[in-house]
C-alpha cells in the first residue's frame, strides 16, 4: 500500500468537493482504494486529502495525468499544491 499526502487551498470548498467527487471513476482506475479529506479547523478553505493507493506506482501516475492538472483548474486550486507520497511500515 501506498499513500498520496495533498496540501493546497480552494476557492470554495463546497466547489472543490464537488469537483473532488466527479473524479471518483478516474481515481479508482488508478488504484485509489481509501480516501481521507480534511480541512483545517481555523481556515475551511485550506484542505487536506489523504488517498490510499494499491501502488505507489498508481498514486504517481495519478498525480502526473493531465486529468488530474484539470480537474484541479476547473476546482478552484489556489498555487501549486503540496504533494507527499508516503509509504506503509507498520
Amino acid at each position: 500500500m501506498a499513500f498520496l499526502l495533498v496540501k493546497h487551498s480552494v476557492k470554495d470548498f463546497n466547489h472543490w468537493k464537488t469537483l473532488y467527487n466527479s473524479m471518483n471513476d478516474t481515481r479508482h482506475q488508478h488504484g485509489v482504494i481509501g480516501t481521507r479529506i480534511m480541512c483545517a479547523a481555523e481556515n475551511p478553505q485550506q484542505v487536506v486529502v489523504l488517498e490510499e493507493y494499491q501502488t505507489l506506482e498508481g498514486a504517481q501516475t495519478w498525480v502526473q495525468s493531465s486529468e488530474l492538472r484539470l480537474a484541479m483548474g476547473h476546482a478552484g486550486v489556489n498555487g501549486i499544491p503540496e504533494i507527499t507520497f508516503l509509504d506503509n511500515i507498520s
